[in-house]
């Protein structure tokens, strides 16, 4: 599923610099100093978006590909290819559906990453055009089927 997620959205540079300076001034590290962040700390401090439907349809196939072949403990195929290649033949389409809109402005009152270190950082809501699965839901689809 991580390696799903990854091919969908990405998290944003800026605030991952933050968070990870935020980090090391609490750990007393210096600058130079590699700070490890966990992926709840990044889900709770930095923005996520989507990649773009091109790079999106690209890394999804190479997930695809990297599981053609992978068998369960009982040797069975965890993906009927001539099913998943179906659906995929008509369901790449609608990746643009999903995709976040160049740009969201987000509310008034969020505190950067580097003021909520420790605690939970109230989430903004989506406005319209929101990746799917998120708060607030995705743009309509205007793809045919």
């Amino acid at each position: 599923m991580a390696r799903l997620s990854f091919a969908i959205f990405e998290w944003d540079g800026g605030d991952i610099a933050l968070l990870r300076e935020a980090k090391q001034s609490q750990e007393g590290l210096g600058y130079a100093a590699y700070v490890k962040l966990s992926t709840k700390e990044l889900a709770r401090h930095c923005r996520r978006r989507t990649q773009g439907s091109a790079e999106t349809k690209r890394l999804l196939r190479e997930v695809l590909d990297a599981f053609w072949e992978v068998m369960d403990s009982m040797g069975v195929p965890l993906i009927d290819r001539a099913c998943m290649e179906e659906i995929w033949s008509t369901q790449h389409r609608h990746l643009g559906c999903i995709q976040d809109p160049a740009v969201v402005e987000l509310p008034v009152g969020i505190h950067p990453p580097t003021s909520v270190l420790g605690r939970r950082r109230r989430r903004p809501p989506h406005r319209d055009g929101g990746a799917a699965g998120q708060r607030g839901g995705g743009r309509k689809c205007t793809e045919d089927g």
